[in-house]
């Protein structure tokens, strides 16, 4: 497992691919989960643990519901896996009477369209 890791790092890139071991993507996985979620929420505990394996046949099984894919699968898509900030862009359908307002609050213009509204964009960071 140590070689198929260590070559997918050299051909990533990555300068120094001969230290990386599957503990180094372990920890990397765990930082993400921790991590704010690209949504800039915090995902919770449980479900943190749950998708890192640490829950517990036994003591925990009770008390967190693992059958949930799709739950799982919306929490995992809200992992960011990137260092550089994120953005998070909101688009908003006006009426041409309230665009020099739109405009004044940081809004851009993207599009008008046939029935004269007026498609506004707000990026954020995050």
């Amino acid at each position: 497992m140590a070689k198929v890791i260590r070559r997918a790092a050299k051909l990533a890139g990555i300068s120094q691919w001969i230290y990386i071991i599957p503990h180094t993507l372990r920890k990397a996985f765990e930082s993400v989960l921790r991590n704010p979620t690209v949504d800039g929420g915090r995902m919770d505990k449980g479900t943190q643990e749950f998708l890192f394996g640490h829950i517990l046949p036994r003591s925990q099984d009770a008390y967190y519901d693992k059958d949930k894919i799709g739950f799982h699968r919306n929490e995992y898509e809200k992992l960011n896996f990137f260092d550089s900030p994120t953005t998070q862009s909101v688009d908003r359908l006006i009426g041409s009477d309230v665009l020099e307002k739109y405009l004044g609050e940081g809004w851009i213009f993207i599009a008008q369209l046939e029935n004269k509204q007026i498609i506004v964009r707000r990026t954020r960071h995050i």
